[in-house]
């Protein structure tokens, strides 16, 4: 019995150590420059939509000021043309889904796109588990 226990425990460790040393590589990955994959918006994986979008902005703080105020109505309009959806979504589905947007979605990234620029490029996730089904099922 005690055996079986430390390999479960020994596995999810692994599993544990995994997964943060993915998301650390990913961290350093987007502190100096965003991949090709990340420049789209669509539904990435089952469990995550992801917005790509630029906004125009003379400062670092009054771009974050205005991707705040912005990204959860830019997530839901991008979100409304996708296919997957159910085509006519009542006022109470379209709230439904706001709701989650505003609860799960998170600003992964927000860089100035050059020196030379008052643009600046943002990454934003809305995740949940089997994202794709719960909003399939939302009408």
């Amino acid at each position: 019995m005690g055996r079986k226990i430390f390999k479960i425990f020994v596995l999810i460790f692994f599993f544990s150590c995994s997964a943060k040393k993915e998301f650390v590589q990913e961290v350093n990955t987007l502190k100096y420059e965003i991949p090709q994959e990340y420049k789209r918006t669509a539904l990435i994986t089952s469990s995550t939509y992801q917005v790509y979008y630029q906004v125009h902005a003379n400062s670092y703080v009054e771009g974050l000021k205005q991707v705040k105020k912005d990204i959860v109505n830019i997530t839901l309009e991008y979100l409304l043309k996708e296919p997957f959806l159910y085509a006519n979504i009542s006022y109470e589905g379209k709230m439904k889904i706001r709701k989650m947007i505003e609860q799960k979605g998170k600003m992964i990234y927000f860089k100035r796109l050059s020196e030379n620029q008052d643009l600046y490029e943002v990454v934003f996730h809305f995740t949940d588990y089997d994202l794709r089904n719960q909003l399939r099922n939302i009408k």
